[in-house]
């Protein structure tokens, strides 16, 4: 299910901390993009923004195209290179992973409340 955002590039360095706790930092350019339901807010390099998301009025965007997800499982962490900076995700996060390869950490339950799975294509098989 598509979500909406807002968009506002930033003109200084941000930094904000994912729910899991780990700290994000965001580049001058950068954009720092706001849930519209949740009101979250996360940082998006300016491609990332293209390739993911459509302007649907201005300053606000869309997410469109489909995104794969690897769940962390176990008792281990794992570093995960978002375009931003390194990202620590804990188990039970969601690693989501753009057509770009572009990789965003998410908790679990933020990842389930905006996002549904679209079974496998088995004709492939």
């Amino acid at each position: 299910m598509p979500h909406r955002v807002r968009a506002e590039w930033l003109v200084d360095e941000w930094t904000c901390v994912t729910a899991n706790g780990s700290p994000v930092r965001a580049a001058t350019g950068d954009n720092r993009l706001t849930d519209a339901d949740s009101a979250a807010q996360w940082s998006i390099a300016p491609g990332a923004l293209r390739h993911g998301y459509v302007e649907v009025a201005p300053g606000e965007y869309q997410s469109r195209g489909e995104v794969t997800a690897d769940r962390v499982d176990g008792a281990a962490h794992r570093t995960v290179a978002t375009l931003e900076c390194p990202v620590v995700a804990h188990p039970g996060d969601g690693v989501m992973t753009a057509a770009d390869g572009s990789q965003l950490v998410v908790v679990d339950s933020w990842f389930r409340d905006r996002d549904e799975p679209v079974p496998p294509d088995l004709s492939r098989w």
